[in-house]
C-alpha cells in the first residue's frame, strides 16, 4: 500500500524471542564508512533489549545496539553507553552510529547529541558476509537470539547511509521524526526503511501507522507544487528556445535572400569589369591605331618638308 511505498508506517516487534527481521544485505557501500539511525521506542523495561544486530562468520557482534545503551559493540569491542544518557519507556528516541576508516572513530548520537566517541583499530573495515537482524541479537552469525535480548519495542525510519554523516547532518535527522529529510541522501541511503518493511518477518513483527502521514503528505504536496513550477519554468523556457530558434530560422532565411541577392550582384559587377575590360582592350587598340596613323602622318609631314625645302633651293637657282 501507499504507506509501506513511502515508508509511513513503523514497525512494532512482539515480546517473542522468535519476533525480528532477518535479511543478509549487499554491505560492500559500507566498507569503510557507514551511518546507521533509527527512531527507537523502548517497551521492554529490561537491560538489554537490543534492537540491531549485525554479525559476520568472523564475529557474531560486529555491530550491536540496545535501545538504552547498555550494551553496544563495534567490531566485536563493548561499550556501556548507559550512564551517559536516560531513556523513558513509551518515548521516541533517535539513534545513531557513524563511523569510517578515514577517522578511525565511531561516534554514537542520541537525538542528535554526541554521547561516545572511541578509537577504532587501525586498518578495520566491515566485515562483508554478515547477517542483519532487527529485533534481537545473534550469538553467532544468523542464530542465537533468545528472551534477554528480544527488542520488543517499536522501530521507525531505520536507514544505513554509505559515508560517515557529520554531527551536523545527525542533528538534522533527529530534529523531526516526521520529516523526510533522509531522501536528500540519493543513493547514499542504501539501506533504506521502505525496504525494510518489504523484508521477510519472522513471528510477530506488525506495521502501525507511524503518525507522521500528515506531514509527509504535505512534504509531498509541495515536492508536487515544486515540480509543478519547474515544469512550468521548463514549459518557459522551451518555449523561449522555440521563439529564438523560430528567429534564427528567420534570420538564416533573411541571411540566404542577402546572400542571392549579392550573390547576382557580384555577378553583375562581374560582368560590368568583364565589359571595362574588353572597352579597355579596344581602347587600347585604336590608341594603338591612333599611334601609327600619328606616325605615318609624321613621316608624310617630313617628307613633304623636305620637298619643300627642295623646291625652295630649286626656285632661289632660277
Amino acid at each position: 500500500g501507499i504507506n509501506a511505498e513511502y515508508g509511513y508506517n513503523a514497525l512494532k516487534f512482539g515480546t517473542s524471542s522468535s519476533d525480528y527481521i532477518q535479511f543478509q544485505p549487499d554491505m560492500r557501500p559500507f566498507s569503510t564508512a557507514l551511518t546507521v539511525c533509527a527512531w527507537i521506542r523502548k517497551l521492554r523495561s529490561a537491560s538489554y533489549p537490543t534492537w540491531l544486530s549485525y554479525a559476520t562468520s568472523s564475529e557474531g557482534s560486529e555491530i550491536k545496539f540496545t535501545d538504552n545503551g547498555k550494551q553496544f559493540f563495534m567490531f566485536g569491542e563493548e561499550s556501556n553507553l548507559g550512564s551517559l544518557y536516560t531513556v523513558s519507556p513509551g518515548t521516541w528516541y533517535h539513534n545513531c552510529l557513524a563511523w569510517d576508516t578515514a577517522s578511525q572513530t565511531r561516534d554514537v548520537y542520541i537525538n542528535g547529541v554526541l554521547v561516545s566517541s572511541k578509537a577504532t583499530p587501525s586498518g578495520r573495515t566491515l566485515g562483508q558476509d554478515g547477517i542483519l537482524i532487527l529485533g534481537n541479537e545473534q550469538d553467532s552469525r544468523g542464530s542465537g537470539m533468545d528472551d534477554v535480548n528480544k527488542f520488543a519495542g517499536e522501530m521507525y525510519k531505520l536507514n544505513v547511509f554509505s559515508k560517515k554523516l557529520t554531527g551536523a547532518e545527525i542533528q538534522e535527522l533527529a530534529s523531526e521524526r516526521c520529516s523526510v529529510v533522509e531522501e536528500k541522501y540519493g543513493d547514499v541511503r542504501s539501506i533504506k526503511w521502505e525496504d525494510v518493511l518489504l523484508k521477510t518477518r519472522t513471528g510477530t513483527v506488525t506495521e502501525f501507522g507511524s503518525g507522521c502521514d500528515g506531514a509527509i503528505i504535505k512534504h509531498l504536496q509541495g515536492t508536487l507544487q515544486h515540480t509543478k513550477e519547474q515544469l512550468n519554468q521548463t514549459l518557459k523556457e522551451l518555449q523561449q528556445t522555440k521563439q529564438e530558434k523560430e528567429k534564427c530560422g528567420s534570420d538564416l532565411e533573411s541571411k540566404a535572400e542577402q546572400h542571392n541577392t549579392t550573390k547576382l550582384e557580384l555577378a553583375e559587377t562581374q560582368s560590368d569589369l568583364d565589359n571595362k575590360v574588353r572597352q579597355l582592350n579596344t581602347s587600347e587598340a585604336q590608341k594603338q591605331t591612333t599611334m601609327e596613323e600619328l606616325k605615318k602622318t609624321k613621316t608624310d609631314l617630313n617628307n613633304t618638308a623636305i620637298t619643300l625645302n627642295e623646291t625652295q633651293t630649286e626656285l632661289k637657282q632660277i
